[in-house]
């Protein structure tokens, strides 16, 4: 027999609150955790479980208005910004009237003052400049991840729901087919060929280290998702708080994050002369009846396109002797780091100093003194020595402490 279905609003004391609290909240994690912090901050003011705090306002015995006011004084004592306490206000009063609590929008109006808007945010796109730092303190998966957003201007969801099977790459001009967030609606972006040299060399060592997943983005110990929205963002602001760039604006929020990687995107195009539309087009701008009537050709796009690519290099092609610098440079800092110096550090606290960016010969002198001091101080000294000269220093009671990418070797004297 049939097992009948119980009614939890008639065994129940209370209205049927768990439907109408998962309903609001099945939009996704953010709104989750929004509704559980909702629910919490209207227990702490009617100090009543949730549920019965709700059916006593439904059935009249607390005044909805009042509550509704508690909560919102509440919640403003964790100085959050204007559009976020409305959206913990709009769910609030949602599920009230899911619940069937009578409340009216211009008796609302009148008993609820919300604060000020506060200022604006001042974000802008970061320079190729800055965008060249940011990458350079990040780990290859990262490094991949935030130079496809900057030569692509996806959004950051559409870029995490990317699965490798959308990327073309052996195509000319190599694309990435994108679901458009807002429409659903399948876009082709093309790829700069750094951004595919780059994305070729992550999924290499994505097979060297076994990580197998359909999602070009996959999430660390669980690789049948992609990897969490926050996640990213933490990414992103640890990388610009390393480089000393986490400037804030006067809204208090950060001038440089995520969304301006597609403000680059648009910059730079606009730069390079690529028409409105198309930059509309590529960057899942273009809806409605402008996608009816603008219908380039293949030939358009790709001619669009071969003037775009330079404008979102961010490695331009470097003159060799500049490219043997860099590296006597890059190995510089290594040394210093296995000294324990953080280059990156001194680099910034320098610059912030003098309220400029420091040259390389600036930045080699800062270092060299710093190791000279390590050096001067330390009764653990090391050397550079060439592999032909080892055999001497190590009958002189020294020995090997690493081999530098150079070949040259790093020695240390023994106790």
């Amino acid at each position: 027999m049939a097992r009948r279905r119980i009614n939890r609003r008639k065994s129940s004391g209370y209205l049927n609150i768990d439907s109408i609290v998962e309903s609001v909240a099945s939009t996704g994690d953010r709104r989750i955790y929004a509704v559980k912090k909702v629910l919490r901050i209207l227990e702490e003011v009617t100090g009543k479980e949730y549920k019965e705090a709700i059916t006593d306002i439904v059935k009249g015995r607390m005044d909805a208005y009042e509550t509704i006011r508690s909560f919102l004084a509440k919640i403003q004592e964790e100085n959050l910004a204007p559009k976020t306490l409305k959206f913990y206000l709009h769910l609030l009063i949602r599920m009230l009237r899911m619940a069937g609590a009578e409340i009216r929008s211009d008796i609302l109006r009148y008993r609820i003052v919300l604060p000020p808007t506060r200022a604006v945010r001042a974000d802008r796109a970061p320079t190729v400049d800055e965008l060249r730092k940011i990458l350079s303190v990040m780990g290859l998966r990262n490094k991949a991840l935030f130079l496809t957003l900057a030569s692509t201007g996806m959004r950051l969801i559409e870029c995490l729901q990317l699965k490798v099977s959308d990327l073309h790459m052996e195509s000319d001009p190599p694309y990435v087919d994108v679901r458009t967030a807002k429409t659903g609606i399948m876009r082709r972006i093309f790829l700069t060929k750094e951004c595919v040299d780059t994305l070729r060399e992550y999924l290499k060592d994505r097979e060297r280290n076994n990580m197998r997943s359909d999602w070009l983005w996959p999430r660390k110990g669980d690789p049948d998702k992609f990897l969490r929205k926050a996640h990213a963002q933490q990414y992103w602001y640890s990388a610009i708080k390393k480089v000393g760039m986490d400037y804030r604006d006067s809204s208090g929020g950060h001038q440089l994050h995520i969304h301006s990687l597609r403000k680059f995107y648009r910059t730079q195009l606009e730069r390079a002369g690529v028409s409105r539309t198309t930059i509309s087009l590529w960057m899942g701008q273009v809806t409605g009846l402008d996608l009816s009537y603008f219908r380039p050709s293949e030939p358009e796009l790709i001619e669009e396109w071969r003037k775009a690519e330079p404008f979102l290099t961010i490695y331009k092609a470097e003159s060799p002797e500049k490219i043997k610098n860099e590296a006597v440079i890059e190995a510089i800092r290594r040394f210093a780091a296995m000294m324990g110096i953080d280059p990156m550090r001194i680099r910034v606290e320098k610059e912030r100093e003098l309220g400029r960016n420091l040259t390389e010969e600036e930045e080699l002198k800062i270092i060299e003194n710093e190791m000279k001091k390590i050096r001067e101080g330390s009764g653990d000294p090391k050397k550079i020595v060439r592999e032909e000269d080892l055999e001497k220093y190590l009958r002189e009671g020294w020995d090997i402490y690493t081999i530098l990418p150079s070949g040259k070797i790093v020695i240390k004297r023994v106790a």
